[in-house]
């Protein structure tokens, strides 16, 4: 592993993998498993409680372009997420999908609400765990030291890289410059 981390780094995912229960959220190719969490973040400055999922999921059943809806030519079978979605229940109050961590180095702010404008402002909020308000936070404080912090930092920098394809394919195509 030396020769891909340095020993920062390769503590970091270590801490990420072990310890740190990252991986309960975070797994697979993309980091994420796509599931929905209320992780107890304060609000912008002047800005109201989102309600999140639990608002979201009753805007998707009532909206008339869903897979159910009228204008749809879907058949009910192909819509099974839509006719067995959870519509209560205090842990969709305030929970948000799992973003995903490739790239994460070039997608601050983060959060959906952009609330921490660096990677060390979310890593301390996982220390902390605040409590959430309203709902319950999913979060439990991982009380890390600094060292052990700047060590999951570390290793979360690594989940970026340039693209990996010839510069032709990078370009836009003719026109679109």
């Amino acid at each position: 592993m030396s020769e891909l981390f340095s020993p920062q780094e390769a503590e970091g995912l270590r801490l990420f993998f072990g310890e740190g229960q990252c991986t309960d959220c975070h797994n697979g190719p993309l980091f994420t498993n796509g599931s929905f969490h209320n992780i107890g973040l304060p609000l912008p400055e002047g800005s109201k409680f989102d309600q999140g999922r639990s608002q979201a999921t009753m805007q998707v059943v009532e909206d008339m372009f869903n897979c159910l809806g009228e204008f749809s030519d879907a058949s009910e079978e192909a819509c099974v997420e839509l006719r067995f979605i959870k519509l209560e229940g205090e842990e969709l109050v305030g929970a948000f999908k799992v973003p995903g961590l490739r790239n994460i180095a070039e997608t601050a702010p983060y959060m959906h609400n952009g609330i921490f404008p660096d990677l060390e402002a979310v890593i301390r909020h996982y220390n902390h765990a605040p409590p959430a308000f309203p709902g319950h936070s999913d979060l439990v404080p991982l009380a890390f030291t600094e060292e052990q912090s700047a060590a999951l930092k570390a290793f979360l920098l690594t989940l970026s890289a340039p693209p990996d394809a010839p510069p032709e394919l990078l370009r836009p195509p003719e026109g679109m410059e």
